[in-house]
């Protein structure tokens, strides 16, 4: 089996230079790039060029000279590869896609990746696609069947040496695959029936005996799983029911968010009372069930869609008690030493935050040194101390409404793309603004950094952002 250190860096060999930002949230996932001078400011004077894109909430990947986009547009889910210098598109494919687009998210948000030989695009509604980086030549196809999530899959494939893992956690439970990165032929499948619809993405770790490791988050657990086989190998319960982002590797840990919001928090009713007791407010008929049509504010919408597992319009026993017993978990920041065997929960938990002031729902966690970098709505950026996960400080930025993109650093910057099109620059030291730049549409995707520029892709663009000196 190959080490990680080698296979990490296996993964950085292309024809036309190294993978700086290869995946979601860039090497290793750990949201850091390589680069030597970014811009303070991303505005027209630091523009170096912009292109429309079709609607996507997937964010860009740079490889070499290539920036990799994924797109959803009139039935179709588009691969594209662009110039990195000058924006131009090199090569556009697209196959038909059954995914159903939203205002938050898109058939197109999970992030591609590639080793700088072949692209890996994974669509709610189409599969998973691979082409060759220089050319869009398309090398394989993968269908994992249907996945009822109610926003959507979403989670963006892990690209580990010869071969690429997905997270499909769906209402009527989860599965791991591994697939040969060459042929596109499954080379072992892991069942998660612990685990709900979730929107996390897998990330790659290695334990103290050096042998890869998977690491999933997901409803109820957090697990790692053997990249060999398949394998679960330790897991960490007490996660709550919907996770997103991905886990943060570092030095021996990983940091994970796994707190989300109740149902009632996302302006649902109490779920986690009785089932006698709602069926007395909810059942009109007597039937024993809940049907839709008897909780109307639900019905047709993403709450009753989470419910209703089977997605046969009815509520039973067995779905509302699978819902209790993922809700009774709200799940908390966490640091977990890497390691173990079986239920670890109670040796390997180094630290953790329940869910509150500073702990976020989407974004990933950003470690910053000793410190863990977390944002919410409103413009609220905490740090937390990475060791000790104690609260540092807790400010607010000026930045409205909602979240979604992970914060990323580099030449001692964050950036931090909200959702309403603010990308905030503050300094890494000090966490103060730098610069609020107002790109104008909303923001889903993280920004990626690499070199001398940002990249940051809007609902209806991608712009390129370099030092103006530079230009």
């Amino acid at each position: 089996m190959m080490a990680l250190g080698v296979m990490l860096a296996a993964g950085l060999a292309s024809g036309e230079g190294t993978v700086e930002w290869g995946g979601f949230r860039g090497p290793a996932a750990s949201g850091h790039g390589r680069v030597t001078r970014l811009p303070e400011r991303l505005d027209d004077a630091t523009l170096r060029w912009r292109v429309h894109l079709p609607d996507g909430a997937s964010s860009p990947i740079v490889a070499g000279r290539r920036v990799f986009c994924t797109a959803y547009s009139k039935g179709r889910a588009v691969t594209g590869a662009l110039d990195r210098v000058t924006g131009e598109a090199l090569w556009s494919r697209a196959i038909p896609c059954g995914g159903r687009p939203s205002n938050r998210n898109s058939p197109a948000a999970a992030t591609p990746t590639t080793d700088g030989e072949v692209v890996v695009a994974a669509f709610d509604g189409a599969g998973v696609v691979a082409y060759a980086a220089a050319t869009g030549k398309e090398r394989w196809r993968f269908d994992p069947g249907e996945t009822r999530i109610p926003h959507g899959w979403s989670s963006s494939p892990l690209l580990a040496g010869d071969r690429v893992v997905l997270q499909l956690d769906a209402l009527d439970g989860g599965r791991l695959v591994a697939l040969d990165l060459e042929t596109g032929a499954p080379l072992w499948e892991t069942p998660r029936p612990h685990a709900g619809a979730g929107y996390a993405s897998p990330a790659l770790a290695s334990g103290p005996d050096g042998d890869p490791v998977v690491v999933v988050a997901g409803s109820s657990r957090v697990s790692g799983y053997a990249l060999d086989d398949g394998r679960e190998r330790w897991w960490v319960g007490g996660a709550g029911a919907t996770l997103k982002g991905v886990p943060v590797v570092h030095d021996g840990v990983v940091h994970v968010n796994t707190w989300s919001p109740t149902f009632e928090e996302v302006g649902g009713e109490r779920i986690d009372r009785p089932w006698e007791d709602l069926l007395a407010a909810r059942d009109a008929d007597g039937s024993g069930a809940v049907e839709a049509d008897e909780w109307p504010e639900l019905s047709g919408k993403t709450s009753w869609r989470t419910i209703d597992r089977d997605g046969d319009g009815v509520l039973v026993r067995e779905e509302h008690e699978q819902l209790r017993l993922e809700m009774a978990a709200p799940g908390a920041l966490l640091t977990i030493r890497l390691g173990g065997e079986g239920d670890v929960s109670e040796s390997h938990v180094v630290w953790r935050v329940e869910g509150g002031r500073g702990v976020p729902d989407v974004p990933t966690p950003l470690r910053l040194g000793d410190r863990l970098l977390t944002l919410r709505p409103g413009g609220i950026v905490a740090e937390f101390g990475a060791t000790d996960g104690k609260r540092r400080s807790v400010r607010r930025v000026e930045a409205p409404g909602e979240i979604l993109a992970s914060p990323v650093v580099g030449d001692g910057k964050v950036y931090c793309a909200w959702f309403e099109g603010i990308v905030t620059v503050l300094d890494a030291e000090s966490l103060e603004t730098v610069s609020t730049n107002d790109l104008g549409a909303p923001i889903v995707a993280t920004p990626a950094l690499v070199g001398e520029e940002v990249f940051v892709r809007t609902r209806t663009e991608l712009l390129c952002f370099g030092r103006p000196e530079d230009r």
